[in-house]
Formats: C-alpha cells, structure tokens, sequence
C-alpha cells in the first residue's frame, strides 16, 4: 500500500482555502483565538466582500482562555466582517463558497498544528455543493446571533466572575 497524500497541517489547509475564495468565507468553530483568526484574516483576497464568523463564546470558555474577546474587533475589520454567536456550536467548519474543511480542528494555535505541541486534528475536504451542506450553513448562519459590544461586554463580565470563583484567594488579594 503506498501513501500519494500529502499530510497538510491543519491551518495550511484553512490557509489555502481562504487564499481561494473568491467572495465569501464562513468560519465556524467554538473556540477562537484573536491571534490564530487575525493570521486566516490577512489571508483572504480582496475580493471577498463576505467573512462570516461563528462562535460559542460561553463565558467558561473565555474565563479558560480557549477563545477571545477580542475576535469581535478582529473580525469588524473585515471587509464585510460579522461575528455570530451559537451557544451550542461544536463543529468546526471553514468555507470559501466552493469547498469547505469539516472535522475537528478549533482556530487556535494548537488545534491548527502552529504550536507544538499541537492537537491531533482531521479536517476533511467537501465540496461545497455537497447535499446538505449548504443547507446545515443556511440553518448555522440563520440561528446564530449577532455579537455586539454589548454581548461581549457582559460575557467579559461573566468570565471574570466565573474566574473570581475559581480563585477566591486572588480575587480577594491574598
């Protein structure tokens, strides 16, 4: 048995398909860093006039750092930026209106193999005309909710509750 494919990383995958989008991209993963979005963002082309983005962002998530804040800044820079909110999103789903990459990996460092260690992530190729695909993005993007300052700012205040109870010594300076 002989082994023609090519192991890519993650990310270089996500790379390559934002770098080939034409107008649109649709990113939607629970867990989200500034860093790791703002790289896929310098990626995609001029013509895009289209970059949606999905999150969970539970406010346990942000007190354990596995997702940003920040990415409602990142993601309002832009050219037609706009960040959702799914509080039960678990998939991991990344579209330039013709192919997609559905499977496990998180737009983080570790979850796109940029950090060693990394996850042991699987993205797989679709395209996007695939049945059902468009339909499961349609529903995504229709029951989501748009994130606002306000949704961030009080998220940020239930992280930092949630960490205070986590750690009453600090939180109380001692």
């Amino acid at each position: 048995m002989t082994n023609d494919m090519a192991v890519v990383l993650p990310g270089d995958g996500i790379l390559e398909l934002v770098r080939a989008a034409n107008d649109r991209v649709v990113i939607a993963a629970p867990y989200i860093k500034s860093p790791t979005l703002r790289r896929l963002l310098h990626a995609v082309p001029e013509t895009v006039s289209e970059c949606i983005c999905v999150t969970r962002w539970l406010p346990e998530d942000i007190a354990s750092g596995v997702c940003d804040l920040e990415i409602l800044e990142d993601i309002a820079g832009a050219r037609g930026g706009r960040l959702l909110v799914h509080p039960h999103l678990h998939a991991k789903y990344y579209s330039n209106g013709r192919d997609c990459l559905v499977g496990s990996a998180n737009l983080t460092a570790r979850g796109l193999g940029w950090h060693t260690p990394s996850n042991v992530e699987l993205l797989v190729a679709l395209p996007a005309e695939l049945e059902g695909l468009a339909e499961w993005e349609h529903a995504l993007l229709g029951s989501a909710v748009q994130a606002t300052e306000e949704l961030r700012d009080r998220i940020r205040r239930q992280a930092d509750d949630l960490k205070k109870r986590q750690n009453p010594a600090s939180a109380s300076g001692g």
